[in-house]
């Protein structure tokens, strides 16, 4: 069954997202599988062009001839040396210089739709955890070494083997959230959101020189976390974890994604709350606020509310933010 409203349901608001076109599960597949359908489409191309077949009796790839000529079960199947020279061939010669330049602006084209897509993916996952938990600071790491700044998967492990120090030693029921930043010159900094900090040691930072106490340009105090031995922290007390929720979303940018392994984009540690979701069909916007009213016994307070286009589809959505 389809759905056109869903309902993604925080500590003290929610994110209502009505869709002008019933969302099914063959929609999200296709979402989720065009990368796959693209590259299944030039795989179909370049069989056709080298005259191949996927041979189900021997699970080999077989040339069509010689398919015909011995039969499934006793044709060879194309040694790997040979089916490199087709796929070389077919890469210079299988497509005229026109079709050629269509398929590479396709594939630009699809290529960005990706990191779009999973730029979007990771922000919605960060910001869900960031607003179904309680924050108590925003934590910065950075680091002193001029070649491990520029290292990630180095940088990720050693704050990684910080959190997980502090909470052995210091902070058993620790909690966070950290994603990397990537500068302009590709080095790297850390930002986390972390909760429930147990015994670890805090104190107000101070200026290198006049040994003053530090403030943000809007006043607060800024501390440091202790026994970061590769380089500095700097926190500040979180006020607002629906801003700082947006906030440290923005450090997700496509630069980062094009040198960030997929599966490494950020740190949570495995207590996490997540938010609840529900679907629902409506029949229009009367009948969006309807459920919300049937569901609450009130009508949630609007407090933001933004229609956008799908760029796959090109068909519309809104979102309504809402305080409960």
């Amino acid at each position: 069954m389809g759905y056109n409203m869903k309902v993604t349901e925080y500590k003290d608001s929610i994110k209502v997202t009505h869709y002008n076109y019933e969302i099914t599960e063959r929609e999200v597949r296709e979402e989720d599988d065009t990368d796959k359908l693209f590259k299944a489409i030039e795989e179909r191309d370049f069989f056709n062009f080298a005259h191949l077949h996927y041979n189900p009796f021997i699970n080999k790839i077989c040339k069509i001839e010689d398919i015909e000529l011995y039969g499934w079960e006793c044709v060879e199947p194309v040694s790997r040396e040979e089916l490199k020279e087709l796929r070389n061939l077919y890469n210079t010669n299988g497509m005229s210089h026109r079709a050629r330049e269509r398929y590479l602006k396709e594939c630009a084209k699809q290529q960005e739709f990706s990191k779009d897509r999973s730029i979007r993916r990771t922000v919605n996952v960060i910001y869900d955890y960031a607003r179904c938990n309680n924050w108590d600071w925003f934590l910065t790491f950075t680091f002193r070494d001029k070649e491990l700044r520029y290292d990630y998967i180095e940088c990720r492990k050693k704050v990684s083997k910080w959190l997980k120090n502090q909470r052995e030693k210091n902070a058993p029921n620790l909690k966070y959230l950290v994603i990397a930043e990537r500068h302009k010159d590709g080095a790297y900094h850390f930002h986390g959101l972390l909760s429930d900090i147990g015994n670890i040691k805090v104190k107000p930072a101070t200026n290198y020189y006049t040994n003053k106490i530090v403030f943000t340009n809007s006043g607060k105090m800024i501390y440091n976390f202790s026994k970061f031995s590769y380089g500095f922290t700097t926190a500040t007390m979180i006020e607002d974890t629906e801003k700082v929720s947006s906030y440290i979303t923005k450090y997700l940018t496509k630069d980062l994604l094009d040198n960030v392994p997929n599966k490494q984009r950020y740190l949570a540690s495995k207590s996490l709350e997540k938010p609840n979701e529900d679907k629902y069909v409506v029949d229009d916007v009367e009948g969006v606020f309807h459920k919300l009213l049937e569901t609450y016994g009130y009508y949630p307070e609007v407090q933001h509310v933004k229609s956008v286009k799908n760029v796959y589809n090109d068909r519309d959505l809104t979102y309504y933010q809402m305080k409960l």
